[in-house]
């Protein structure tokens, strides 16, 4: 396929392949980027009830817009009907291929799962479990970002080392025990395999093993594993202890929601704890189950200096809490009371306080005040939209995905709107995220932003389509009209 056009993509060369298809690296004609595009298999595509599946959830994963999150451009097909996926591009290794390196010290692994956390986080918020977390599908870019890739295709895992028992889907290493015996999963199942991945990055192995697949579930469902500080004496209880409550078999012991994982990691990985860099040495495992001897000890004196990071980074986490809780929730409140009709400035605030004190009751209250979860649809669907606030024309352009899009989450205000298909004339628009609900009250509902698409050149020269809207008077329909159709004093 290399040199061949598929919809506005120039494919340029590949980059990988396994059981789930093959990914190319991609210039966008339109937008004057390189691009990854992943092809899947004919046999999923043809599959309407997991072609369904994997819209639904890469359209999910698509609104995310979280810097640990594989951005999802779009989803098309070719003229024969193949189903690709076109996503950022992130220049890196695999986390997988630095495990293997060893190269990974106790400070770079506990930001590498902080950052992953925090994706989880946001994904979790916006109800999506990703199901099949392991290394293989977390990229580490060359600045040095954790970037989880493949939402939105975990539920149609099928291939390679995956397992096909009942409608059990995920990387078998990496499962839940709720996840190994076919049941409900939930956003815990994620907490478990980030446990797992945690566990061998810390340890050099991972914590259920065996000959086979069978023997690894068994392993899972009926065994404990040994703890990661009695493989690498260097990893400090403290993280033993996250490990620890993240392999629960019982979901009710996990972590419950894991932004709560995710603070008790993140500031330690801060500038401050640079100190214990090198902290862990490097394990590797031999024949499946025997470890060689660590190749670097850890001086004495850096086992004080951890203890005294490890102040630093309670010092830290809890400064954040404060600030969320004291700082960040007392402003909101207030702009509440001041602002109308348009919260972008403390919806951007609330982000940042929901990554420190994600579930927060207080905040929950607040984000329901300053946002709506509003739709998008398109006719023809299977446009990109993008989106940025009004008050910033110059601003880069926010990808929320390809319509129809349904219940994502902005704040309320107005913003400008960019809404592109291959083959169609762009849309620009200005749109509020919000509507007067009928009869007229003062109440803000969810805005349905709808637009009809035209074929390029059909619309007539020199106009511009107006979209219909319902008004006191009657439903009034799509027309055309261009600049001089009407003037001023007419107008009046």
């Amino acid at each position: 396929m290399i040199g061949q056009t598929v919809s506005h993509f120039k494919i340029l060369e590949r980059l990988g392949g396994g059981g789930m298809g093959v990914v190319y690296l991609a210039e966008d004609l339109e937008l004057d980027r390189t691009v990854a595009l992943k092809f899947l298999p004919t046999h999923l595509t043809t599959d309407e009830e997991a072609n369904q599946r994997f819209v639904q959830e890469a359209k999910a994963a698509s609104a995310l817009n979280h810097p640990n999150v594989c951005t999802i451009h779009e989803i098309g097909r070719t003229d024969e009907g193949q189903q690709f996926i076109a996503m950022a591009h992130y220049p890196g290794q695999t986390l997988k291929a630095h495990i293997a390196d060893g190269d990974l010290s106790l400070n770079r692994t506990v930001e590498i799962v902080s950052q992953v956390a925090h994706g989880l986080a946001r994904a979790h918020s916006q109800g999506v479990v990703h199901r099949d977390i392991k290394p293989a599908n977390i990229i580490i870019t060359d600045d040095g970002r954790a970037v989880i890739l493949d939402f939105g295709l975990a539920k149609l895992a099928g291939a390679a080392d995956l397992t096909k028992t009942g409608s059990t889907l995920g990387t078998v290493p990496y499962m839940s025990p709720e996840q190994a015996r076919g049941e409900h999963l939930d956003q815990r199942t994620d907490i478990w395999s980030l446990g797992v991945i945690f566990y061998e990055m810390l340890a050099g192995r991972r914590p259920f093993i065996g000959e086979y697949d069978q023997a690894v579930v068994y392993s899972i469902l009926n065994e404990d594993p040994p703890s990661a500080t009695s493989i690498n004496p260097e990893v400090p209880e403290s993280i033993e202890q996250v490990v620890v409550r993240a392999l629960q078999k019982d979901p009710e012991q996990r972590y419950g929601d894991i932004g709560e994982m995710a603070n008790e990691l993140g500031s330690f990985s801060d500038p401050d704890a640079t100190v214990v860099r090198e902290a862990v040495a490097r394990y590797k495992t031999h024949g499946g189950s025997r470890l060689l001897k660590p190749r670097v000890l850890i001086p004495t004196i850096l086992v004080v200096a951890l203890v005294a990071a490890g102040a630093v980074w309670f010092a830290n986490r809890q400064s954040k809490v404060r600030w969320a809780r004291e700082e960040a929730i007392p402003q909101l409140r207030s702009a509440l009371e001041t602002e109308w009709r348009d919260f972008t400035d403390a919806y951007e605030i609330a982000l940042a306080a929901e990554e420190i004190i994600p579930g927060d009751p207080e905040l929950a209250e607040i984000f329901r005040a300053i946002s709506l979860r509003m739709s998008i649809h398109t006719t023809p669907p299977g446009a990109h939209v993008s989106v940025k606030r009004y008050q910033s024309p110059d601003a880069d352009w926010q990808s929320l995905g390809v319509t129809p899009l349904d219940s994502i989450r902005m704040p309320i205000g107005i913003f400008r709107w960019q809404i592109t298909k291959e083959g169609y004339d762009s849309v620009h628009a200005v749109a509020s995220s919000w509507d007067i609900q009928p009869g007229g009250d003062a109440l803000l509902s969810p805005f349905l932003l709808e637009r009809t698409l035209d074929a390029s050149g059909t619309k007539p020269a020199g106009m511009v389509r107006v979209p219909g809207a319902q008004t006191p008077t009657g439903r009034v329909d799509d027309f055309f009209i261009d600049r001089t159709e009407v003037t001023n004093r007419q107008f009046k």
